[in-house]
Parts: structure tokens; C-alpha cells; sequence
């Protein structure tokens, strides 16, 4: 499971990549962050929570794929964490 998630990590990072990067820079920052603490295994918070909202307060990009993959990490997350 660890693998997927890095390898959707990446894919999100990359798909927010191509956007305005200045106005997404603190989104791709808390998944990069992420990434980190996955592979360090010091995940213990859902630092992605409320990504999807913070991506939309700054593009109103609602049929952007990325918005699934980003709510499906979120879902991900909790449940890792829990």
C-alpha cells in the first residue's frame, strides 16, 4: 500500500505541477510532506485534508481528474491513519 500511495503522491504532485505552481505552492508542499512522512513512517495526521477545498478556493476547476485523485488520498490517509 505504502508504494501506491507515494506512486499517487507523485502523480498529484505532478498533475498540481502544471498548474500556476506560486498559487498551489503550499498544496504541493503539504504533499510532498506527506510523502516524506510515508516513507519515514511518522504518518500519525491527514496533513492532505482539505486539499481539495484549498484547491478550488484558488481555481474553480471542477472537473479537474486531479480533484479524485486528491479526495481519494484523503480518504487513503484517514483510513491509514486510524
Amino acid at each position: 500500500m505504502k508504494e501506491q500511495l507515494i506512486k499517487d503522491i507523485n502523480s498529484i504532485v505532478k498533475s498540481l505541477s502544471n498548474k500556476d505552481e506560486i498559487k498551489l505552492g503550499i498544496i504541493i508542499d503539504k504533499y510532498n510532506k506527506l510523502k516524506e512522512l510515508i516513507l519515514n513512517n511518522q504518518l500519525n495526521t491527514n496533513i492532505v485534508k482539505g486539499s481539495v477545498k484549498a484547491y478550488l478556493g484558488v481555481f474553480s476547476d471542477y472537473e479537474n481528474p486531479v480533484l479524485e485523485q486528491m479526495s481519494l488520498m484523503e480518504k487513503n490517509i484517514d483510513v491509514m491513519i486510524q
